[in-house]
């Protein structure tokens, strides 16, 4: 016989009232919960607005402006995007945030400044390319306000918005190092406000330059000439060789962004291979570095009558280059030998002669050297048969040879 289990009508409703309000607590909840996130929610709608849009509305920037605590970091998050315009424009938020908040003093400002930094150290791995350089921007930007005035904050901003730098000039993507390295010249000036900071700085400018000196030697002359350019008045001169030794790159920007960096700060440490390097430009095709080279060495301390000398030394005119031979005797507070032995092996059999000529009438042994030399080997016969007659007889300076000559 079966038995009846059917639940008493009132228990139904009672079950059915459990669960209306069971449910009208859930909206209710849910209610509440939207109603306190409603700031977020639409911070996150009116951010992803302001970021798609092709010309951000001004308004709406103003709008997320007054809430920059919480529009701050999911600005920081579009950076994540491939768009390359979406990264610009959150970017640019960022940046017009960090310029109202200049003093780095100001707790708020300070507060605000770290928060940033802080996040974009933290999520720069997983930036875009494109997030990545809007990220070292600002992290420019934020070390500017701290290291280049008095701030307090000196160690935590070269702890996050430092770290963003020395990723980014380790990072994978050849534009983002290129950016990094070419804004590199407005840290050599940043120091602190006081000895324990600067000592800190100071370690930190060390790792960038270091970083930078490394990519005078990557495959890509775009890095080259970034890093040369990036390290125009760096106060260490460790890697001095490693960009001099570009004055000799195939590349024709990268010779000149090297020139441009000598010129700014290291002309006062250039040894006499570097300036003998640099003579090799005074005739250079590319007017650019011929100007360059020229200003490099009278920086360096050569006289401007030693490098129009020097000029003539490298000149393409036979006719120039013969020059040498007596006005090295006219320039004050040089060896003339030395010039006159710079043209010993001249292609032009003119020059060669020329020098034959003072080899006769000087003391110098090697110069008497050559004159035995060119008599003996020389390729050109008007040239050794000059040598002869001049052995014969050192006080004759007879331009025309052939007289008197055994034939």
């Amino acid at each position: 016989m079966r038995t009846n289990t059917m639940m008493p009508k009132g228990s139904r409703t009672q079950g059915l009232l459990y669960l209306v309000c069971a449910g009208l607590l859930v909206l209710t909840v849910a209610g509440c919960v939207v109603y306190s996130l409603r700031d977020q929610i639409l911070v996150h709608y009116n951010a992803w607005r302001y970021v798609n849009a092709p010309n951000p509305d001004e308004e709406l920037g103003e709008w997320l402006a007054q809430r920059q605590i919480l529009s701050l970091p999911i600005l920081a998050s579009y950076l994540r995007q491939e768009d390359s315009g979406i990264c610009r424009n959150a970017g640019a938020f960022i940046s017009e945030v960090i310029d109202r908040h200049p003093d780095p003093t100001d707790p708020e400002h300070v507060h605000l400044a770290l928060l940033i930094a802080s996040r974009l150290h933290e999520m720069y791995p997983t930036y875009s390319h494109f997030g990545r350089e809007q990220a070292v921007g600002v992290a420019y930007q934020l070390l500017g306000k701290h290291l280049a005035t008095w701030s307090p904050n000196v160690p935590t901003a070269l702890e996050t918005a430092g770290g963003v730098i020395l990723l980014a000039l380790q990072d994978k993507v050849d534009g983002v190092r290129e950016q990094t390295l070419r804004k590199l010249t407005d840290v050599w000036s940043w120091r602190g406000n006081d000895e324990v900071v600067r000592s800190v700085v100071e370690g930190w400018k060390r790792t960038c330059y270091e970083h930078a000196v490394t990519q005078l030697r990557s495959s890509n002359p775009e890095i080259r000439a970034a890093a040369a350019a990036g390290l125009a008045r760096a106060p260490f001169h460790e890697g001095d060789l490693a960009l001099i030794e570009l004055i000799d790159d195939p590349d024709c920007t990268v010779k000149r962004t090297v020139f441009e960096s000598l010129t700014a700060s290291l002309a006062d440490s250039l040894g006499p291979t570097t300036k003998m390097k640099l003579v090799e430009y005074l005739h250079h095709e590319d007017a650019t570095l011929c100007e360059a080279a020229n200003v490099l060495l009278q920086a360096s301390g050569v006289r401007k009558s030693v490098v129009e000398l020097a000029k003539l030394v490298k000149h393409p005119l036979p006719s120039e280059r013969s020059r040498v031979v007596t006005m090295a005797f006219e320039v004050e507070g040089i060896d003339p030998i030395r010039w006159v032995l710079a043209l010993r092996d001249d292609p032009s059999p003119e020059v060669r002669m020329e020098v034959a000529r003072v080899a006769a009438t000087s003391d110098d042994e090697e110069l008497k050297s050559v004159l035995k030399d060119y008599a003996s080997a020389d390729d050109e016969r008007a040239v050794r048969e000059l040598a002869k007659y001049l052995l014969k007889d050192h006080l004759s300076l007879d331009p025309n040879p052939t007289k008197g000559i055994e034939k």
